[in-house]
């Protein structure tokens, strides 16, 4: 009894930690950001399942912007799902934050650059790599 209830508390715990889909679902901000507004939208509206992916998937629209002068820079859009308490998102493009002057955001350059990126969640924010996150903000 005594080593029951310590396990029944711990599987209660992660269980309550792992995050729905509908909460998962909003609009991000990257931070920090210097050169461009990099803004991810999460739905939870369900694609069916496919030979690729034998889950439950949804989409995601990545879009950027030039910070400085606010002209759209490019939309990248993808498919996410859960996995071990992770996200992982599909045809990701990690955006280093750089100039956006000296990069092309032709589709064929945005095709080449994509991958899948798994990632953590701290609140409500996902991690990016140390002190770089998506905050949640609708």
């Amino acid at each position: 009894m005594k080593k029951t209830i310590p396990a029944v508390c711990i599987v209660l715990f992660l269980l309550g930690c792992t995050k729905s889909e509908k909460e998962i679902a909003g609009v991000y901000l990257k931070s920090p950001s210097v050169n461009t507004i990099d803004s991810l939208f999460i739905y939870s509206d369900s694609l069916q399942p496919t030979q690729v992916h034998n889950r439950k998937v949804f989409k995601y629209k990545q879009v950027f912007y030039n910070k400085k002068t606010s002209e759209l820079l490019f939309v990248n859009k993808g498919t996410w799902w859960l996995s071990g308490g992770k996200i992982e998102l599909m045809n990701f493009y990690f955006d280093a934050d750089n100039n956006p002057q000296d990069y092309s955001h032709s589709k064929e350059a945005i095709k080449n650059a994509v991958i899948l990126f798994s990632t953590s969640f701290e609140g409500e924010n996902i991690i990016v790599e140390k002190g770089v996150h998506y905050k949640k903000v609708k």
